[in-house]
């Protein structure tokens, strides 16, 4: 037998009580940000902990290489594979700098509003643009083939050159290397920045102990960069 419900009065009803508590276990938590949202990356001081999180659980490579961790509204993607390239000591795929002139075009347009913006184009855009002059017969189609692309280099030494990991300055190309992934993750264009926000706190939730946590990354950076020189290899033959 249902032993029958009543309230005595002297508390709110219960069925209340339990839809404020349903309420408030369903608070979203906070999302992981990149302090250099609309702004400039900079490439020196210490790392923030957002910055920290998000670029652990990107470099230990855990998900699917396929799965799309950003994405715009308007269909530009990038997957997990190409972006976790920006890891210390791995080759960066073109993908990954395309993804970034989204973030700095958006940018550009954010920062200048009423003002002439730049406008970074994708690794491939130059060689398509000059073919396409060429196919149009247009009269600037050989000027576009001559022009040598300007390389920007930010200013790590006095001489301007960009160093490798090998000589030296590898704390700075680690943390710019972060910084970059940080904004381009948990950018506001990236329709996933709230999936990746909360696979990488729990990410961190899962992996407390500092050391065993470097150790998965490690190694995790080791089994890709053997995947790119094996890569590498096979496209030579």
């Amino acid at each position: 037998m249902t032993p029958p419900s009543f309230s005595l009065g002297l508390s709110p009803d219960t069925n209340k009580v339990e839809e404020r508590a349903a309420k408030r276990v369903k608070k979203p938590s906070r999302f992981i940000v990149s302090p250099y949202i609309n702004k400039k990356t900079a490439t020196k001081g210490k790392a923030v902990q957002d910055e920290m999180m998000i670029c652990s659980y990107l470099f230990s490579m855990e998900g699917s290489e396929l799965d799309f961790i950003f994405e715009t509204k308007e269909g530009n993607a990038t997957i997990r594979d190409y972006i976790a390239d920006i890891a210390p000591s791995l080759k960066i795929e073109s993908n990954v700098i395309d993804t970034y002139c989204l973030v700095l075009n958006h940018e550009q347009g954010v920062n200048n509003k009423r003002k002439k913006t730049k406008h970074f184009f994708h690794t491939g855009m130059i060689t398509t643009f000059s073919m396409y002059l060429k196919d149009r017969k247009h009269p600037k189609a050989k000027y576009s083939v001559e022009q040598k692309p300007t390389i920007l280099r930010p200013k790590w030494n006095l001489d301007r050159k960009f160093p490798t990991e090998e000589q030296g300055n590898r704390c700075d190309i680690i943390k710019m290397r972060m910084r970059f992934a940080a904004k381009m993750l948990t950018h506001e264009i990236n329709i996933h920045r709230e999936e990746m926000s909360k696979q990488a706190l729990e990410f961190a939730e899962t992996n407390k102990e500092k050391k065993a946590r470097e150790e998965l990354i490690k190694e995790a950076i080791k089994v890709k960069k053997q995947k790119q020189e094996s890569e590498r290899i096979s496209s030579a033959i």
